[in-house]
């Protein structure tokens, strides 16, 4: 995420307000100490958003590279039970095992 991104401003903006409010409509926080603080909070707000959206996968997942054991179908690899219907034993096992 951007350092300067309307969600980081705008999050910082809502962190700072008292101290924007507090500047703005009674003058009992000096000019300088709410743009420093408004400035903290945009650095302070950027790291979280930063840290949320690295946890967050915001796209598809990645095909897997060629060569990788990993199958691209993602089930079982092709076998004599790949025709069977579901719950059909094969030859091969007891109907106690199934």
């Amino acid at each position: 995420m951007r350092l300067l991104s309307l969600p980081v401003l705008v999050a910082a903006g809502v962190l700072a307000s008292p101290a924007l409010w507090h500047t703005a409509m009674t003058g009992t926080v000096p000019f300088d100490v709410a743009v420093i603080r408004y400035l903290a909070a945009v650095v302070v707000t950027w790291a979280a958003l930063s840290m949320v959206g690295s946890l967050v996968t915001w796209g598809p997942a990645e095909a897997p590279a060629p060569g990788s054991d990993v199958r691209a179908g993602g089930g079982q690899p092709p076998g004599s039970d790949m025709g069977r219907p579901a719950g059909v034993a094969s030859g091969e096992t007891a109907p106690a095992d199934v």
